[in-house]
């Protein structure tokens, strides 16, 4: 079992579809079952956009809250 973990510093250059399928595809390459994927904080909401659903590139547990744009809205409703 292994984990892999990272910061995508350019989404235009390298969206997280492109990214979360290449570890797929590698570790497939090696036998490795894939298995969850998961986002930890908050994503731009164009970071997602024309590309597969969060649930079709098997982010679990992603809600809305962690879009960038909807979160600053909300951050500064409640201030």
């Amino acid at each position: 079992m292994a984990q892999v973990s990272m910061n995508i510093e350019d989404r235009k250059a390298a969206p997280p579809a492109v990214v979360i399928a290449a570890v797929r595809a590698e570790a497939e390459r090696l036998g490795i079952e894939a298995g969850e994927a998961e986002l930890v904080g908050l994503i731009p909401g164009d970071a997602l956009r024309g590309g597969p659903s969060p649930a079709a590139l098997g982010l679990t547990g992603f809600r809305p809250g962690q879009l960038l744009e909807l979160h600053a809205r909300t951050t500064r409703l409640a201030a």
